[in-house]
């Protein structure tokens, strides 16, 4: 057998495996989920923590969408993280009455604001903190579900993901799709079997202890993913709030759209040359769900990388007619299933179809463009914080 043929049947069987491993966890949706027991009923003091860089137009309505909780108001408090900010941020959070960390250290992503403030809030007093984005907007329950998760002995939870103006653009609508994919095929059916699921974005709740423990050293650009990985690493379960809704303004032109994706792959590539050993030491000693997910999540990049291998090799082994001929019943077949699934997920997450129409057409153009990214970064050695504008004002 000659050695790329050899190479492409390994390259599919491992293609095959990371697929059906994602296919069969997802289909633990339909598994009856426990019910979880409920520990205490103390109201548990929140410290809300919104990084902000330039958000003047955007950080009031998160500010007011928590004033506006129904909780007590004596158990929260707002802390505005502001860093490598050149216009009014600062002010509009003194005019709210929010208390304000300005960043001393060279702040280069969210993940060193977050690091900063976590230092200085260490002695203050807080059950939990609460990690929002300045463009988000929040349910009136978000803390009432988050307290509720916290009462149930879980020590870190993620809210559940929506978008602040589903009719955008056919972008906009993708990345809410892409959410919900990560709720509804990820994150539920984990839970439903007791293991963690996502933490992808924003609206995550984690209790002070783990920070006092653990301490939040994360090191790549996606931050999320790689506390993913650290709460994986010492059996942290995470656990995901159907109930708490965050809504968040993500970009609606592609241009913009390529550039934060290219950030989170980069940040997929770090978090994979940092914590693949140690996540390969931990599978072998005690396996489990999380350990493997984290796993194949920063694997993905790879995978994909793998399967564009695999259609070059096919391409030096087929006839030209032929190899375009299954390619194309091959996208044909993708864009179908693709297309589908994300029909699926905006009708389990109760929305209306219409609203996502242009966005259910659309994605598995907005998942190919990510090949093109997994390229590219590549080739780049540094990518850098690019700002992203918000501009979506929403309060719920």
């Amino acid at each position: 057998m000659k050695t790329l043929e050899v190479i492409n049947i390994i390259i599919m069987l491992l293609i095959g495996v990371y697929s059906i491993y994602f296919l069969l966890t997802a289909l633990l949706l339909f598994k009856k989920r426990k019910k979880s027991v409920t520990l205490s009923d103390k109201y548990n003091h929140f410290t809300i923590l919104i990084p902000a860089r330039n958000e003047e137009a955007v950080i009031k309505d998160v500010i007011l969408s928590f004033k506006n909780q129904k909780y007590p108001k004596d158990k929260c408090e707002i802390i505005a993280v502001i860093n490598n900010t050149t216009d009014n941020t600062l002010g509009v959070c003194n005019a709210e009455g929010v208390r304000s960390i300005l960043c001393e250290r060279k702040i280069k992503n969210k993940g060193d604001a977050l690091k900063e403030a976590f230092d200085r809030l260490k002695n203050d007093k807080t059950d939990a903190y609460i990690i929002m984005d300045a463009d988000n907007v929040v349910n009136d329950e978000f803390l009432s579900k988050m307290n509720k998760c916290l009462n149930e002995g879980f020590l870190v939870a993620k809210s559940n993901m929506d978008i602040k103006a589903k009719e955008n653009t056919w972008v906009s609508s993708c990345y809410a799709i892409y959410f919900f994919i990560q709720s509804i095929l990820f994150s539920i059916p984990r839970n439903n079997i007791g293991a963690s699921g996502a933490i992808n974005g924003t609206g995550i709740m984690i209790k002070k202890e783990v920070i006092d423990k653990y301490g939040f050293n994360v090191k790549t650009i996606t931050e999320d993913l790689e506390f993913m990985a650290i709460c994986a690493l010492n059996n942290i379960k995470i656990r995901y709030v159907s109930g708490a809704i965050c809504y968040a303004e993500h970009p609606s032109d592609f241009k913009v759209s390529m550039i934060q994706r290219r950030r989170w792959t980069r940040g997929i590539y770090e978090g994979f040359f940092i914590y693949f050993s140690r996540l390969i030491k931990s599978l072998i000693k005690k396996p489990s769900i999380e350990v493997i997910d984290s796993l194949l999540i920063y694997s993905t990049p790879l995978v994909l990388i793998f399967s564009m291998i695999s259609a070059l090799i096919n391409l030096l082994a087929l006839p030209l007619k032929i190899f375009l001929i299954i390619s194309a019943f091959g996208l044909l077949v993708n864009y179908i299933a693709v297309s589908l699934c994300a029909l699926f997920v905006c009708v389990k997450s109760k929305k209306r179809v219409k609203e996502y129409l242009t966005g259910i057409i659309m994605f598995p153009i907005f998942l190919l463009s990510w090949q093109y990214l997994n390229i590219a970064v590549l080739f780049k050695k540094e990518v850098v914080w690019d700002e992203i504008k918000h501009i979506e004002t929403q309060n719920i």
